[in-house]
C-alpha cells in the first residue's frame, strides 16, 4: 500500500480506497406492510476498513409490525457490538415523531433502527404504523467494514 513520511511498515500503508454508489432499502423487522420505495440513492467512500456513507430513501405506503429498519450497506459491517454507531439524520418527512434517533444495530442482523428520543428515559422503537403514507429521509454514518 501507499506509505507516507518515509514509513516502511506494511501495517501503516493505505491499501484500499474507493468511492461508489449503493442502494438503501427500508423494511419492517417483522415483515408485512407495504413499503414501496419511490427513490433510493446512496454514495460511499471506503478508506481501509472505514466506510463513510450517506443515503436518501423515499417511500409510499406503510404498515406491518416490528421496527422500521434501513439496510442495503455497500460493505458488510464488522461483526462486533462495538461497531454499533450513531447515525446522523438530515432532512426527513413522513415521520410521526418530533425527535428521532437512529443507531446502526447488530443483534443477529445488521441494520439501522430508529428510536423516538422525545425523552431519554422513555425511548421507544419506531414502528411502521408511526410513519405517514409517504415520506423520506436523508441520513449517513461511518462504520468499520469486515474487510
Amino acid at each position: 500500500g501507499i506509505k507516507f513520511n518515509g514509513d516502511t511498515a506494511a501495517a501503516n500503508g493505505l491499501d484500499d480506497y474507493e468511492t461508489g454508489a449503493w442502494t438503501p432499502t427500508i423494511y419492517s423487522s417483522s415483515g408485512g406492510g407495504s413499503f414501496t420505495v419511490s427513490s433510493a440513492i446512496g454514495r460511499y467512500t471506503k478508506v481501509g476498513k472505514l466506510v463513510t456513507l450517506w443515503g436518501y430513501i423515499a417511500w409510499t405506503g406503510t404498515g406491518g409490525s416490528g421496527v422500521v429498519n434501513l439496510a442495503g450497506y455497500p460493505f458488510t459491517p464488522h461483526n462486533t457490538a462495538a461497531n454499533n454507531a450513531a447515525v446522523y439524520i438530515g432532512s426527513r418527512a413522513g415521520w410521526s415523531y418530533s425527535r428521532l434517533t437512529a443507531l446502526m444495530h447488530q443483534s443477529g442482523y445488521i441494520n439501522v433502527q430508529f428510536v423516538d428520543s422525545t425523552s431519554p428515559y422513555n425511548s421507544a422503537n419506531v414502528v411502521p404504523g408511526a410513519l405517514q403514507s409517504s415520506g423520506h429521509i436523508y441520513y449517513g454514518w461511518s462504520y468499520e467494514a469486515s474487510s
